[in-house]
């Protein structure tokens, strides 16, 4: 993230931003190939879940994940995502 955004300091704002894309791209992903992206890890130092309590990060991914599937679902689309 651009050091200038103003989410470059939010760390809830930025886990948000890295879960969300990684959905799309696995999703988009998925709809194109035959073989499915079924996990996807995460290193907590990438994320900066380590500057975080672990139960916060956690309800964060989740419910971006859940959002996310919901969005997929509004838009008609058959969602292709690892599950949570």
């Amino acid at each position: 993230m651009d050091p200038s955004d103003p989410r470059a300091s939010d760390r809830k704002a930025e886990l948000e931003l890295s879960i969300k894309a990684v959905l799309n791209a696995v999703n988009s992903y998925n709809k194109e190939n035959k073989f499915p992206i079924k996990t996807v890890g995460f290193w907590t130092r990438d994320l900066g879940i380590n500057r975080m309590d672990a139960s916060s990060a956690g309800e964060i991914i989740k419910s971006v994940w859940e959002d996310t599937l919901s969005e997929f679902k509004q838009q008609h689309a058959e969602p292709r995502l690892p599950t949570l």
